[in-house]
């Protein structure tokens, strides 16, 4: 189950990776989450993606695989200001359950109002500090 774990975690990392075009290390806090949410509204996910995730929250060692691969692209640092850290975080979990819902098929976002929901995320991102 480790290696199924690390195989679904690697594809979101490989994923994000080629979305920004380098690794997390290389990004603003501002690119990661706006990579992240990219990624979470544009690519196709299933229910085998979504079990394989959510099978890993009742195993520490699988979670910390998620953990470990996607730490660099979501984590936020602690100096970040409040506001610009509750707007990464309502970006991130906007993404989170677009793609949970899509995974799922329970109570998907028609695709129509994708590019709306980017256009909201893309104001919680919009006042982007300097990296």
């Amino acid at each position: 189950m480790l290696a199924v774990v690390d195989h679904v975690a690697e594809r979101w990392e490989a994923l994000l990776r080629h979305r920004l075009g380098g690794p997390a290390e290389t990004a603003s806090p501002y690119q990661r989450i706006r990579t992240y949410l990219e990624v979470a509204l544009t690519e196709r996910f299933d229910r085998a993606d979504f079990a394989i995730f959510a099978d890993a929250l009742y195993r520490e060692a699988l979670t910390d695989t998620w953990k470990r691969r996607l730490a660099p692209w979501l984590a936020l640092p602690d100096a970040l200001p409040e506001p610009a850290r509750a707007r990464l975080t309502a970006a991130r979990l906007l993404a989170d359950g677009y793609w949970t819902a899509a995974a799922t098929g329970v109570f998907p976002v028609p695709d129509r109002d994708r590019t709306q929901l980017l256009a909201v995320a893309e104001e919680l991102l919009k006042d982007e500090a300097p990296s």
